[in-house]
């Protein structure tokens, strides 16, 4: 898959209609494109552009995720910082979009989401225009019953935020200071309550960072984390186990990366994990593990 020059990306696992994982990006003109991986391991469609009506104009903010079950929902923000919304029904296809300020959204600067466990749908989480971190939750999986917007406490203003599943299944959320500083907050049990935000600078990161991201692994691990420091480099750490202790952080240029500008990555319906990263040159970067929760293999350019 030949990747135009991207500005953002964002990534979900699927399962569904024989599809593994699937690639979000936005390009230099603000347009949403997509590739799919298809059956777990094979090659990944051409990027193109989704022909469900009803999408905004331009593109300034994406995040996907699972809703419980087998089915894909993507987030994305418009230029007035608007929300929009559109879902994966039966046979892998979509739903057009639903906005602007979906579920009653306020104005939003950035997205991130994730699969819930304890019998829930997906959950969504935002930064708003005020830099407060807000969110809102699926009743059950693949359901249109979503909870109202309600607070999540933490550092404010937030700059960057990213959340995924702990292997466990509960999620755990991060997020950047206006300081750049991690902070963390995770649920104490699948689908219902939370900690509290641990931080600043949890679990001693090596300095400050640009942006963050997280997924949850296969195998015996948890979850994984990725932070991009001030001169691009990327850094790593992971729990050790699921919801365990966790590893401190490797880096800089983990396992010999390029600098990056923007990262995600996702669980692959086979088990491991595959990472994505834009450079400063706007070109897509990939980096996939060799079995779940195991060793990785190199980059690619694509």
């Amino acid at each position: 898959m030949s990747a135009p020059p991207l500005i953002e990306v964002a990534a979900s696992q699927q399962q569904t209609a024989g599809f593994g994982a699937q690639l979000w990006g936005i390009t230099e003109d603000y347009q949403l494109i997509s590739t799919i991986q298809g059956p777990p391991l094979t090659p990944w469609s051409p990027w193109s552009k989704p022909d469900w009506d009803g999408a905004p104009n331009q593109i300034f903010g994406v995040a996907a995720c699972q809703q419980g079950d087998s089915y894909a929902q993507i987030f994305v923000l418009d230029n007035q910082m608007q929300l929009w919304t559109a879902w994966q029904s039966q046979g892998g296809n979509w739903s057009n979009f639903a906005g602007p300020n979906w579920n009653g959204a306020p104005p939003l600067q950035r997205l991130c989401a994730s699969a819930q466990g304890g019998g829930q749908g997906a959950q969504l989480f935002g930064i708003t225009d005020k830099g407060d971190i807000v969110s809102c939750n699926q009743a059950t999986p693949g359901s249109n019953d979503w909870s109202g917007w309600y607070s999540m406490g933490g550092p404010s203003p937030t700059l960057w935020i990213t959340a995924s599943l702990q292997n466990d299944p509960r999620i755990q959320l991060y997020a950047l200071d206006e300081n750049q500083s991690l902070w963390t907050n995770f649920q104490t049990a699948p689908g219902n309550g939370w900690a509290g935000f641990e931080g600043p600078n949890w679990n001693a990161p090596p300095g400050p960072f640009q942006v963050i991201a997280t997924v949850a692994q296969g195998g015996t691990r948890g979850a994984q984390v990725w932070g991009v420091d001030e001169n691009g480099a990327l850094w790593t750490c992971y729990e050790q186990t699921s919801g365990g202790e966790w590893s401190g952080w490797l880096g800089p240029n983990w396992a010999d990366a390029p600098t990056f500008m923007r990262i995600t990555a996702a669980q692959l319906d086979s088990g491991p994990v595959q990472f994505w990263g834009i450079d400063t040159n706007m070109s897509l970067w990939s980096i996939m593990q060799q079995s779940p929760g195991g060793d990785w293999g190199p980059w690619v350019n694509s």
